[in-house]
């Protein structure tokens, strides 16, 4: 079951920040409602300055470009300063100039839904001026995604994760979710423990030289078959076949999709939880709706399902464990535990026997 996150506290913190949006004052350079915390004093220069002169917390606009560009490099998670996202797919680049060649391949008709660096911000913001290429730069992504971000604050006082998130999405809906989810990485990330990753101005040496381009989505990777599979009862092969098809579509391993479909309803689609989630790969309300999907629907269930799964991939480095566990928990609660397996006894039974029937899958796959 795909559960949303909460952090109480949350929504009082933000509100309190957005009085400071309409008329910052400034207090020996610092707006007045954006205290140095030891937590705030842990962000480096790069991320403090853009979002102090907007008026925003700095956790928040780190807790932005995690949501918008995170990756795992070295074990360590960061936003990424050499990212593009086409058509909702995520891409990573292991220098700027790759992900310069990358942008100027990006053909006419992806341009009206191209975002780029850290903030993915949407090229569709530069109408007013500036290029893609200068969102790669991450002093000019930030300071333009942290006056974005305080803009949206300012034009919806009273309800801040539709203002946070209206920069990237393109509905009040999906704006309001991905801002619920913002808010709630800046919350996880302000807990004891959890530590933030260096400078963007210094990202990993090693990362590889791409986890993906145009056309081709973030991979879960490979884990041993088992032997002894068992392959899809007669009945759910109809079904099954969606769900492989829409994995195909979105860059996706099949057998990983099956896997969670299965776990998830045994292809049902007329499965509902207690809680609310709903149809094949078990939906819940806000997880549709930010996919913009009718849950009830058989095709745009699996296919938002599907979706859901591609972007934890790209948000874990394709970590099969801790992708089932973002499924199951959310990737709120996986971040909060130190992108580790969530200690649920829901999370930790539900990862193994996940990996076990895609093993199973891979295995009647085998000739």
């Amino acid at each position: 079951m795909i559960r949303g996150v909460w952090f109480a506290g949350v929504l009082c913190g933000v509100l309190a920040t957005t009085a400071v949006h309409a008329a910052p004052e400034v207090i020996d350079g610092v707006p007045a409602g954006t205290p140095d915390s030891p937590a705030q004093a842990s962000l480096p220069p790069v991320w403090a300055e853009p979002a102090r002169a907007h008026g925003i917390e700095p956790r928040l606009l780190y807790a932005a470009a995690l949501s918008a560009s995170g990756r795992i490099a070295n074990g360590q998670a960061s936003p990424w300063p050499w990212t593009l996202v086409v058509s909702g797919r995520r891409f990573h680049y292991a220098t700027s100039e790759d992900a310069q060649r990358a942008l100027e391949s990006a053909s006419t008709d992806e341009a009206t839904d191209l975002a780029v660096g850290l903030l993915a911000v949407p090229v569709r913001h530069l109408r007013f001026g500036g290029t893609p290429a200068e969102l790669l730069d991450p002093a000019r992504n930030l300071a333009r995604g942290a006056a974005l971000i305080a803009v949206g604050l300012r034009a919806y006082p009273s309800n801040p994760a539709r203002g946070i998130g209206q920069y990237r999405a393109a509905s009040s809906t999906a704006a309001e979710t991905l801002g619920a989810r913002i808010l709630a990485l800046a919350e996880a990330l302000s807990e004891p423990g959890i530590g933030l990753a260096p400078s963007p101005e210094q990202p990993p040496a090693s990362l590889p030289a791409s986890s993906g381009a145009p056309g081709q989505g973030p991979r879960i990777r490979t884990v041993a078959a088992h032997h002894h599979a068992r392959c899809i009862a007669p009945d759910k092969q109809p079904v099954a076949a969606l769900v492989e098809a829409a994995a195909r579509r979105h860059g996706v391993d099949p057998a990983f999709a099956l896997a969670i479909a299965r776990r998830e309803s045994a292809f049902r689609q007329t499965a509902v939880s207690p809680k609310g989630a709903t149809g094949v790969m078990q939906l819940m309300p806000a997880t549709a709706a930010r996919y913009g999907a009718n849950p009830r629907d058989l095709e745009q269930n699996i296919d938002a399902g599907v979706r859901y799964l591609r972007d934890l991939a790209g948000m874990f480095d394709g970590d099969p464990a801790l992708v089932a566990a973002g499924y199951n928990a959310g990737e709120g609660a996986v971040i909060k535990h130190g992108y580790r397996i969530p200690p649920y006894r829901e999370t930790r039974t539900y990862v193994p026997r996940v990996l076990e029937s895609r093993s199973e899958y891979l295995q009647c796959r085998q000739p």
